[in-house]
């Protein structure tokens, strides 16, 4: 057991700052007036192994894989695990199926915007 008095203080405060939206590494949130676009790396996991739920506005993202044992005895023996919490805009169509699509160790979430939360042109009467 590490004793919490051999770090600085600011150890778990800035441990914790590591998970805040703004800085999770590689993620990219991006909008358009029709959709929002989610991009989260997993690479190294099979499309098998990604799990994806929305729910109450947040997006979470896990994946694990881990290699295949081999009849051998190990000293090192990698494995990938992910875990993302992402909260979503509240401006997307709850009505219509996110799309996910998964290429180059690249996830990648579509969220519909809802018709109110799009622009809405207005012309002007003559």
């Amino acid at each position: 057991m590490i004793a919490r008095h051999c770090f600085p203080n600011t150890f778990f405060e800035d441990l914790n700052t590591l998970f805040e939206t703004d800085n999770l590494p590689g993620v990219n949130i991006a909008e358009t007036d029709e959709a929002i676009f989610v991009e989260v790396p997993v690479p190294g996991c099979a499309e098998d192994k990604i799990q994806i739920t929305y729910e109450n506005g947040m997006l979470s993202v896990t994946a694990e894989e881990a290699e295949a044992p081999e009849p051998m005895k190990y000293l090192l023996k990698s494995s990938r695990k992910y875990a993302y919490r992402i909260p979503i805009p509240e401006r997307i169509d709850d009505q219509v199926q996110p799309e996910a699509s998964y290429t180059n160790g690249i996830l990648k979430v579509v969220f519909p915007k809802s018709k109110a939360a799009r622009p809405m042109k207005i012309s002007v009467k003559k």
